[in-house]
């Protein structure tokens, strides 16, 4: 009895992992969460708040702590959630604020790790997951050269 049960425990664990929260995932939970996140590519915020909830929002706020409401703003103006390869990403800025305040997120299901770019006040930030090392994608690095372009 005691060998089946520890053998039943041992079975959970392994179908578990860590999530970034410290917190313990399914690995089922955690696949759905991905799909999820990829039916959403071509859909605009507006089509169901991907920022604000489900497994990109819950990694952004875990990243950006206290800066999350403020790159929720710089991203009032947004596209959709779109992918370039294994990386999901959007890109906006604050409504008339364009060359003072935006923001780039991309989250690589690969290594699963997020990096955010943020335009605050006109001085950019970067902020990454620990072993992030994922290229941002094409669409992210134009905008992020044209902010940076644009006299202050």
């Amino acid at each position: 009895m005691r060998r089946v049960l520890f053998l039943a425990a041992f079975a959970l664990l392994s179908a578990c992992q860590s999530s970034p929260q410290g917190g313990v995932v399914s690995a089922t939970h955690q696949a759905q969460a991905w799909q999820q996140l990829d039916r959403q590519v071509g859909h605009y915020r507006s089509d169901g708040d991907f920022l604000q909830q489900g497994l990109m929002a819950d990694r952004l706020r875990q990243l950006t702590g206290a800066s999350y409401p403020i790159v929720l703003r710089n991203l009032q103006v947004a596209g959709p959630l779109r992918k370039q390869g294994q990386v999901f990403y959007v890109t906006g800025n604050r409504q008339h604020e364009g060359g003072i305040n935006a923001a780039a997120v991309a989250l690589d299901a690969g290594s699963q790790t997020l990096r955010v770019w943020l335009l605050h006040e006109g001085r950019a930030i970067v902020m990454e997951d620990p072993g992030a090392s994922f290229d941002w994608p094409a669409e992210v690095k134009v905008g992020i050269q044209n902010a940076l372009s644009l006299p202050r």
